[in-house]
């Protein structure tokens, strides 16, 4: 998915829209009140007011997840 508020050529027209290509041909979505979108270039997390991007979050922390492997109540050691 793609988002753009000044958008030229094909995505003219489209400015706040998501953008998706779908077998070669973009198709687009409009926003709903609420949504939130991750920048991956940024990090930022920007949400969607009704008639503009707002900023949510400047930076989300880069995390990872830990996985515990837990040994089933019924396993018999």
């Amino acid at each position: 998915m793609r988002i753009d508020t000044c958008p030229t050529g094909a995505w003219a027209g489209q400015a706040n829209r998501l953008a998706q290509r779908i077998r070669g041909t973009w198709v687009f979505y409009a926003p709903c009140v609420g949504l939130v979108m991750l920048d991956v270039a940024t990090l930022a997390q920007w949400g969607w007011a009704g008639s503009a991007w707002t900023l949510v979050a400047p930076r989300v922390l880069q995390a990872s997840a830990t996985y515990i492997r837990r040994a089933s109540p019924r396993a018999k050691a």
